[in-house]
């Protein structure tokens, strides 16, 4: 997400941080809204993607939040509301648990 596939982060794109301050204008918005859990999912989703689909390999797209976190946020009873996870961070847990997955076993 954050690489674009090539392990180059770009660096200074004015127009991936215009359409950044854009997304979290939005998604401000749509975390004050009254939406239900499920719709703000996939609000949330469309506008990753959105950004996600022009600005994939800037420094923005690893501030991207992960959108099923903003449709169930993960807390537990008693204690403080995680900070929420990025797009990059999800993929590259999802990435390391498939490469433990494949490594041999002693």
């Amino acid at each position: 997400v954050a690489c674009g596939g090539d392990r180059r982060v770009r660096l200074g794109d004015s127009t991936a941080r215009r359409s950044f301050l854009a997304y979290e204008a939005e998604l401000a918005d749509l975390l004050r809204s009254r939406a239900g859990a499920e719709e703000r999912g996939k609000e949330a989703r469309r506008l990753a993607e959105e950004f996600l689909s022009v600005h994939a390999g800037t420094q923005e797209a690893a501030r991207i939040r992960y959108w099923a976190d903003i449709a169930n946020p993960r807390t537990e009873p008693g204690k403080l509301t995680p900070a929420p996870r990025t797009v990059t961070q999800v993929a590259r847990s999802r990435l390391d648990q498939v490469l433990e997955a494949l490594r041999p076993t002693p």
